[in-house]
């Protein structure tokens, strides 16, 4: 499999610049990791540093692809008004927000109209190929077996794909298994897992504190 040109960015731990680092060398990154650790932040700044940094006629990410598995029962979204796009926004504001730190809105929406960024149902790529793309998958620990097995068969030439959540937050209603199938691919020589912890929480102190407290509740219960 042959991936784009990797590029630097700042970390603000250790953990941040094992995962960069990891993006950097391959094709498929997984990362496991609680809430305000960078695990989206990061490889959408990754995703717009290589789309900005490619060059003209040579191969390179002209599209960025976001995915994000919609939990709250498949058959309501029908139910939603509006186009395809229209129905998923509401699911896919996280991600948008964080490429609000690279475009403004107006860029964004010409974006998407001129297909640069993608918002891609889970249930529609089935059959497709991603090529010289970009594919971040948001809060992956709500994707099934299934789910993530066509995600991972779905890679191309010139493509790269990091699928992000936190194992600790999964809100299928049978356990989720985003952490073993993570550290099994991971054999993979192209395939990349990385788990961060709170001690790579950036966001804030008292997020921090928070999954601290999280985690001593937790473990009083075993």
């Amino acid at each position: 499999m042959t991936a784009p040109i990797p590029y630097k960015m700042r970390a603000l731990s250790r953990g941040q610049q094992e995962f960069i680092d990891t993006l950097n060398r391959s094709v498929i990154t997984f990362c496991d990791g609680p809430a305000g650790s960078g695990k989206t932040h990061i490889p959408v700044a990754h995703a717009v540093e290589m789309m900005r940094s490619r060059k003209h006629g040579t191969p390179g990410i002209k599209k960025l692809v976001l995915c994000r598995p919609v939990v709250s029962a498949s058959e309501e979204i029908g139910f939603l008004p509006g186009s395809l796009h229209e129905k998923l926004g509401p699911f896919m504001t996280p991600l948008v927000d964080e490429l609000r730190y690279h475009y403004s809105r107006d860029v964004i929406n010409a974006m998407i109209e001129s297909e640069q960024i993608e918002i891609a149902h889970l249930g529609m790529i089935r059959g497709r190929s991603f090529i010289e793309s970009y594919v971040i998958v948001d809060e992956a620990q709500n994707c099934t077996f299934t789910e993530i097995r066509l995600l991972l068969t779905r890679i191309g030439h010139y493509s790269k794909m990091t699928l992000c959540g936190d194992s600790t937050q999964s809100d299928l209603p049978f356990p989720s298994r985003f952490r073993e199938i993570a550290e099994e691919m991971s054999q993979e020589d192209e395939i990349g897992f990385v788990q961060l912890d709170d001690d790579d929480i950036q966001r804030s102190k008292l997020i921090k504190n928070i999954e601290k407290r999280f985690t001593t509740l937790q473990q009083r219960r075993r």
